[in-house]
């Protein structure tokens, strides 16, 4: 039996996130779930306790069929609550990339560029250790982590035979200069995630990436990413491109060069070139918004022209179902805090000194401590309290579920937002509104479209999910799901 009370906190914990003609799209606030409410039954029903007998029987509907909002499920959809741990297997490199945001801490302090055998078991079990974790990332950076192609090997065999009752997830990202068909049967054995560095169009991607002798690096680099493509499911590569705040190639001519290029993936992502010093944080947040607000007029396009055709180029698949539409479709929380917020992640270099993150990696005011001593309890305190703390605005916020927080080092201060978040929530509210003007059959090509949907590969459940979706939306009278799973 459904109480009013209940009925009524339903309606008290949601956030009117934008107006749809008539109706209200709200969110609610303890576990991500979006509902459209017409505009006065949401006003009275929240501020006058008019909750009428529709009300009572929508709610119980949505209560049958587990569209209301769990808390305890809240984060079910975020994969990143597994601690990680990064091993800085390599600090050398194939390339001399101008924008390299490692090129000014590089290499440790006792200019040791590759990480042994011991060093690696030593930092594994230290991390083992401080976590005491059922599921776990294993994460290979650099520098250029193929430089020690030798150790990755060797690590992920030790973590999964000599490792009890943990498991692990493995990650790598590469600049694709090294690769060949052992380093291919060891990704596919282990099942592991590639991103791959690549600039487009060629001529900017050799003027910012050339190797260390100054040789143009993109076809070789083009080459080897058409060797992974042939190899990995679509899913397990990203090709990823930076815009450098000097190029002169706008974000459409980006994505249209690698339209061109050939290369048989569209799980492509162009983003602005991030910061490398504490005084870029200004020029970064500029940067990252012209390309946002770019990528977000060709998207408009892309959106419109999907729903008159149920079609979208190869290019943009990738984009119409971005995390946001994912997420949309799942109603679940997607992001959270950085790891290094909650202190879930460290980073080991060649000599065992731990740190936050890659980014910070080798510079002193950012130490941690070492795998043979423990941790520098000061340092950890004195770092958390400058850089990872909660922003009280960010609490109360309809999109803090939703939010791609990023990097707490890229916040203005401690009173400033994060600098990504008027766009997030623009990007997200751009989703949204075009996922609120799709029919059944686009919605369904959509799901079909998407790299993350859990719906995706189990064409029953999705013609189950959708057939119970669009009950709901006739059935009930005033409260609507705009999620397409149930929890």
């Amino acid at each position: 039996m459904v109480l009013k009370e209940e009925v009524f906190n339903f309606f008290k914990n949601l956030n009117v996130i934008m107006t749809y003609g008539k109706d209200l799209i709200l969110m609610d606030k303890n576990s991500p779930r979006i509902y459209k409410i017409p505009k006065e039954i949401f006003l009275n029903a929240k501020d006058n306790l008019q909750i009428n007998p529709a009300l009572i029987k929508d709610y119980a509907n949505l209560k049958r069929w587990s569209y209301l909002p769990d808390p305890g499920k809240a984060g079910f959809y975020n994969n990143s609550s597994a601690p990680k741990l990064s091993l800085r297997v390599s600090e050398d490199c194939t390339l001399a990339c101008k924008y390299c945001f490692s090129k000014n801490n590089m290499l440790n302090s006792k200019r040791i560029k590759y990480m042994t055998k011991e060093t690696g078991v030593k930092a594994l079990n230290f991390f083992l250790s401080h976590f005491k974790t059922k599921s776990a990332w294993l994460i290979f950076f650099g520098g250029e982590p193929m430089m020690n192609f030798p150790l990755m090997k060797y690590m992920t065999d030790y973590a999964k035979k000599n490792i009890k009752g943990t498991r692990f997830e493995f990650n790598i990202t590469t600049n694709g200069t090294i690769m060949n068909k052992d380093i291919i049967r060891w990704i596919l054995e282990n099942d592991i995630p590639v991103t791959v560095s690549l600039d487009f169009p060629m001529s900017e991607h050799n003027r910012n990436r050339p190797f260390i002798d100054g040789r143009s690096s993109f076809e070789g680099i083009k080459n080897n990413i058409i060797m992974l493509a042939k190899n990995l499911p679509p899913e397990k590569l990203r090709v990823r491109a930076v815009i450098s705040k000097d190029s002169k190639f706008a974000f459409q001519e980006v994505y249209e060069s690698f339209y061109k290029s050939g290369i048989p993936t569209y799980n492509f992502f162009a983003e602005a070139q991030f910061r490398t010093s504490p005084h870029d944080s200004t020029y970064a947040r500029i940067n990252a918004e012209k390309i946002d607000q770019r990528r977000n007029q060709i998207m408009k396009k892309v959106r419109r022209d999907f729903i008159k055709t149920c079609a979208v180029p190869k290019t943009y698949k990738r984009d119409l179902c971005d995390m946001y539409m994912d997420v949309i479709i799942e109603g679940k929380e997607p992001l959270q805090e950085c790891d290094t917020v909650s202190t879930n992640a460290f980073t080991v270099n060649p000599v065992g000194e731990i740190y936050f993150c890659d980014l910070v990696a080798n510079r002193k005011e950012m130490y941690l401590g070492n795998i043979d001593t423990g941790f520098d309890k000061a340092s950890m305190k004195r770092i958390k309290e400058k850089h990872c703390f909660e922003i009280e605005e960010c609490s109360s916020c309809w999109a803090q579920g939703y939010c791609y927080k990023v990097c707490p080092l890229s916040r203005q201060d401690k009173k400033g937002r994060y600098n990504s978040c008027s766009f997030n929530k623009r990007g997200f509210t751009n989703a949204l509104e075009f996922f609120l003007g799709l029919n059944y059959r686009q919605i369904q090509r959509v799901i079909q479209f998407s790299s993350t949907v859990n719906l995706k590969n189990n064409y029953k459940l999705c013609k189950d999910v959708l057939v119970v979706h669009r009950f709901l939306n006739d059935v009930n009278r005033y409260i609507k799901p705009v999620n397409v799973a149930p929890y």
